[in-house]
């Protein structure tokens, strides 16, 4: 996992199956980008996933906590977008899951199967 912060951009890379260290892990990255973020404006979240989107069910019940918290983060209109190419293990049984955790916690989400199309709609997005 990576984070890296781009103007008003996160950019993610995740890189699974998931356990719940690697949650943790991730809620430190993402908690220190999120503690300097000195911007109101909104951000997209954009995160591309490769090889796997398996996750154990106590790394999806620590995920929901990290985004139960996040939300009160992150400014008004933020939305993430997810680049989950067909090929990534897992993605029709476990998409549906992850979203169910983000759509939880009111986080606005888009996915899209490749890398091309989300820069494209990470532009578009930076322009509304």
């Amino acid at each position: 996992m990576s984070v890296r912060q781009v103007g008003r951009v996160l950019e993610c890379e995740a890189c699974g199956p998931f356990n719940v260290e690697f949650m943790q892990a991730f809620n430190r990255m993402w908690l220190a980008h999120l503690g300097t973020w000195a911007g109101e404006q909104a951000v997209v979240v954009y995160t591309r996933w490769t090889h796997s989107l398996m996750a154990t069910p106590d790394a999806l019940a620590y995920y929901d906590k990290v985004m139960a918290a996040a939300r009160a983060a992150l400014p008004a209109g933020t939305v993430s977008l997810w680049c989950v190419p067909a090929d990534v293990e897992g993605r029709a049984m476990m998409l549906p899951r992850w979203q169910a955790i983000m759509a939880a916690h009111g986080h606005p989400l888009e996915v899209v199967d490749n890398d091309a199309e989300g820069r494209a709609r990470v532009s578009a997005l930076l322009q509304r």
